[in-house]
């Protein structure tokens, strides 16, 4: 049997968090939507958020965290929720929400699975069709 596009399918196995930045802490972005970590280039800033496995409207700059606090030494410097409630002043500030939200790899969206089926549909049309059944002459 011929694969379409609908047939295949690619399993992602790259990495979802990028751990030379980042240390989670507490859940997993697997299993769950919950991730507590600390930053690596300071401990000091911790951090709560909802990661999700693609970006959306919601996300900060469209990306996977739909909802984030940002802590330094126990108090919260940062909170998104679906939007800025609280943004970042100081500069170690920005730059310790910078690296967490840039930490979550945006993965590419993908269609619904009511598209892929179409899609799938359309293809195989169009390979039953050919070119004789195809043709309405019209470019000659």
């Amino acid at each position: 049997m011929e694969n379409t596009p609908a047939d295949i399918s690619i399993k992602d196995t790259s990495p979802i968090v990028d751990t030379d930045r980042v240390t989670i802490t507490k859940g997993d972005v697997r299993t769950g939507f919950w991730v507590e970590g600390t930053v690596k280039e300071n401990p000091a800033y911790s951090f709560a958020a909802k990661v999700y496995d693609f970006g959306s409207e919601h996300g900060i700059d469209g990306g996977q965290i739909s909802k984030m606090a940002v802590y330094h030494q126990g108090q919260q410097v940062a909170h998104y929720d679906r939007g800025w409630d609280e943004k970042p002043v100081t500069r170690q500030d920005r730059r310790a929400v910078e690296i967490i939200t840039s930490s979550f790899r945006v993965r590419d969206a993908q269609p619904a699975p009511e598209k892929a089926i179409n899609a799938a549909k359309d293809f195989r049309r169009a390979l039953c069709r050919g070119r004789r059944n195809d043709d309405t002459g019209w470019e000659r």
